[in-house]
């Protein structure tokens, strides 16, 4: 091989490595985006939780009843109600997060 020679492959090779590693950081711009667009739609999803929780608690106190108007113990049955109600609920999840672990 003549100096030639060996300086256009010494040329083509560093060419290619620059080529690389402008891709590499392309990939890796392109890789923080869809991180942040996954962490954005994660943000959206808690977000819309968030206000179905919230309506449900607005349609929760727009429906219940003034609670002067109604006699003791039909107070007690309702209030006994939301509690076995939030027991259920809290039971369910609790299966629900018992079975996902169990699925990892």
């Amino acid at each position: 091989m003549t100096r030639q020679q060996i300086v256009d492959q010494i040329n083509a090779l560093s060419r290619e490595i620059t080529q690389i590693e402008r891709n590499r950081g392309n990939e890796s711009a392109e890789l923080q985006r869809c991180n942040g667009n996954l962490q954005a739609i994660k943000n959206q999803r808690i977000h819309e939780k968030d206000v179905q929780g919230k309506n449900r608690q607005r349609l929760d106190h727009a429906t219940w009843p003034n609670r002067r108007d109604i006699s003791r113990s039909k107070l007690e049955q309702m209030d006994a109600g939301v509690k076995r109600r939030k027991e259920n609920r809290d039971k369910l999840q609790q299966k629900l997060d018992a079975s996902s672990q169990q699925r990892r």
